[in-house]
């Protein structure tokens, strides 16, 4: 392990590139969609995308891009090529957020075909973009083979805000050289909760980041740090005298929690003196932000020495955040010291799968494990999640899809009360390749509730044929639902044979119940699909509460994300929409369609909330035909009816048309009451469609309404194509 500084290269935020917030119309200064933003997770690490990484540093004698030449996982990796021995070359990825005092560990695979190895930095920034840290490790010299770099692991140092990893060949080496599956990850007993050694922050308040004193404002107050024992910046909690059953003491930050989830809490304190007994308590909240449970347990103190204490809760229904909560109730006084809180997740029971069976084939051990296509394993899994949460470890290895008995089906199991985690056993190990054509999927998920998937790669060994490669859907006739998926880490890249959708979120309503509360997070999609019909995410009929969030979206043969019919509460956010100009000549990044074939129609536009926010959208300059435009509202056919019975007049009439024609700044709120009136839609609104935080790379159009008489449906005169985007605050802003 060595640490050193890369001289006067600065790769702070200022070299991330980015054109402004709302930047509408100006081209981009760079080819990938790095941008200026910070992201939860360390974006394209594979490569196979054009999007998350910069480049600087790049003399004359040497080259670095995404190549095609080899790989370990998927089809690209970073080549980069040093011929000069007093020029330096290096990728810096895209900012990850972090929190001070926790750890971090970054990891790669190098090829090196000649020359020198690279080095791999982790580096820490604070909020200005001022560079705190930097570790630093060198890759094996080995030719010829991929081999992993020495895992670089640091603690975010105090002030830190965001990190960057590094791919660097210094000055005085030369080497032609391959990276591929980069990552950053927390160490491995990092807590979900922020500073969970209570480090003070480095503004002068002396106050532990990320720790408030418990009350409504949230205010440092009695959370300081201890002075007699601050060897791992100790929490002091010195609460005043309580009434009743009020609470006194600090609590940290919410972290992203999943209901059915089971929460593991350890700590460790020592009572100075006072009551013996304090409390410790998991808050959780839902997706509105309201208070929904509060697990509570008393914790006996010993005075006079640290003591370890632990503790397990369970994430009751609709939980999307969590909050931990230190201090004690009731009218005696408590002066307790507290360190080391780690909150993280707990499974009751863990099985292994792989390709084919191992060993016994009982699932109990990795050297044991499961064919990952036995039902009678599949079966006890959901057997155990009668009495706990389960997880499931999918051993590395490439996974071959032939036919349709291989493909992973995850049907009929899960519980309303324990989560089921489907798990790569690391961020890149498992691929599953489609290999033929199949008449199912590559992955289905029919009739679960609370599940998790997460880790997998999917893609396809040529053109073979899938309708969807990823299917989220249920079966009206099995009296079952499908709900609280949660689709995290995937990447699905070079499948040009799937016909509807990278992942597909299916309902069958009115038959069915519907898909409810689906979230679609740090995914990497690329190149799919070949005709206008694929998407990579299509929410439709009877999809509710659909998310999709820090994903990277690249090169989609239709549009990108597609949502359909009566999608209610979908929040699209923090992703990377890139056309690269490579794919086909089809820039629509979002789009909500009704196609009602019938009189009356029965698919309908709801009034909200729906959200995109934080979304970088950017096409290759010069590409789109006609228009790059980042939503599409779609309504073709007859006037629908409602689930209330009201039809909404969908077929404008001349009138109608001439409001909507007029762009001018006087006829915005009318033409806002047309769309509202007309299509219950309400743009630019909190309670309906907002678009809030966005930066936009070569696009022309924020929004258009597509409007048409079809499916036999007779026009009123109304028919027409109408550009929306200047009834958005943030467009208007943008010019």
């Amino acid at each position: 392990m060595i640490s050193r500084r890369l001289g006067s290269i600065a790769i702070g935020l200022a070299l991330l590139g980015g054109t402004g917030a709302n930047a509408l119309l100006a081209p981009s200064a760079e080819a990938d969609a790095t941008t200026s933003r910070t992201y939860e997770s360390l974006k394209n690490g594979s490569f196979e995308a054009d999007a998350g990484w910069s480049s600087f540093a790049q003399g004359a004698g040497t080259e670095a891009a995404v190549s095609d030449l080899r790989a370990s996982h998927g089809q690209r990796s970073l080549r980069i090529v040093d011929s000069s021995s007093s020029s330096a070359v290096g990728w810096a990825s895209n900012a990850i957020r972090v929190d001070p005092g926790k750890q971090y560990t970054a990891t790669a695979l190098s090829y090196v075909a000649s020359g020198h190895a690279p080095l791999l930095y982790l580096k820490f920034y604070d909020s200005a973009g001022r560079e705190l840290d930097s570790t630093a490790t060198s890759a094996s010299t080995q030719r010829g083979e991929w081999r992993a770099f020495p895992a670089v692991s640091a603690w975010a140092p105090d002030g830190a805000t965001h990190a960057q990893v590094v791919i660097y060949s210094l000055s005085n080496r030369t080497g032609t050289f391959f990276v591929d599956a980069v990552d950053l990850a927390p160490g491995a007993n990092a807590s979900l909760t922020a500073n969970q050694y209570f480090h003070v922050q480095n503004d002068g308040s002396a106050t532990p980041w990320g720790w408030y004193e418990l009350d409504d404002a949230r205010q440092a107050g009695s959370v300081v740090p201890d002075p007699t024992d601050a060897a791992n910046g100790v929490l002091a909690i010195r609460p005043h005298v309580s009434t009743g059953d009020e609470w006194s003491g600090a609590v940290g930050t919410r972290f992203s929690a999943s209901e059915a989830a089971r929460y593991s809490l350890s700590m460790k304190a020592l009572r100075q003196r006072g009551t013996p007994v304090m409390h410790a308590a998991l808050r959780y909240y839902d997706r509105h932000g309201e208070v929904i449970g509060t697990d509570r347990s008393g914790i006996d103190v010993v005075p006079g020495r640290w003591q370890e204490s632990s503790l397990t809760s369970l994430a009751p229904s609709g939980t999307v955040e969590a909050e931990l909560i230190i201090g004690c109730t009731g009218t005696v006084r408590c002066d307790t010291l507290v360190d080391d809180v780690t909150v993280t997740p707990h499974w009751d029971t863990t099985f292994y799968a792989a390709p084919s069976a191992l060993g016994s084939a009982d699932g109990s051990t990795p050297e044991s494990a499961a064919d990952y296509r036995d039902d009678a394993f599949w079966q006890e899994v959901d057997a155990a999640l009668e009495t706990g949460t389960a997880r499931v470890v999918l051993t590395d290895g490439q996974y071959d899809v032939a036919t349709d008995d291989d493909a992973l089906h995850l049907r009929g199991i899960g519980s309303d009360d324990h989560r089921l985690l489907v798990s790569g056993e690391s961020r890149f190990g498992v691929v599953l390749t489609q290999r033929a054509d199949l008449t199912t999927y590559v992955v289905q998920v029919r009739d679960v509730v609370n599940l998790t998937v997460e880790n997998i790669h999917l893609t396809a060994d040529g053109t073979y044929v899938t309708p969807s490669a990823f299917l989220i859907t249920e079966d009206p006739t099995a009296g079952e639902r499908t709900e609280g998926i949660i689709v995290r880490g995937i990447s699905l890249t070079d499948m040009p044979g799937v016909k509807y959708s990278g992942v597909g979120v299916a309902g069958t309503v009115p038959s069915g119940p519907g898909v409810v509360d689906v979230v679609v997070d740090d995914g990497l999609f690329a190149r799919g699909g070949s005709g206008a019909g694929y998407h990579h995410v299509y929410a439709t009929r009877g999809a509710t509460t659909v998310r999709v969030s820090e994903s990277v979206l690249q090169d989609s043969a239709g549009t990108y994300v597609k949502l359909r019919d009566n999608v209610g509460d979908w929040v699209i956010e923090d992703n990377i929409f890139v056309s690269s100009g490579t794919w086909i000549n089809n820039v629509q990044f979002i789009q909500w369609a009704l196609y009602n074939t019938t009189e009356p129609g029965n698919e309908f536009f709801s009034p909200g909330p729906y959200r995109i926010a934080g979304n970088v959208f950017e096409a290759q300059e010069g590409w789109c035909a006609p228009q790059c435009r980042v939503m599409t509202l779609t309504a073709r056919g007859y006037n629908p009816v409602d689930h209330d019975g009201v039809e909404w007049d969908h077929l404008l009439d001349p009138v109608k048309r001439e409001i909507l024609m007029d762009e001018s700044e006087g006829n915005i709120e009318t033409r806002r009451a047309v769309v509202r009136q007309n299509f219950n839609l309400a743009l630019d609104d909190a309670h309906g469609i907002s678009v809030t935080d966005n930066e936009y790379r070569n696009i022309d159009t924020l929004m258009t309404l597509w409007n048409t008489s079809d499916y036999g449906a007779p026009s009123q005169g109304g028919n027409g194509v109408y550009d929306l985007s200047n009834l958005f605050a943030t467009y208007r802003d943008g010019l």
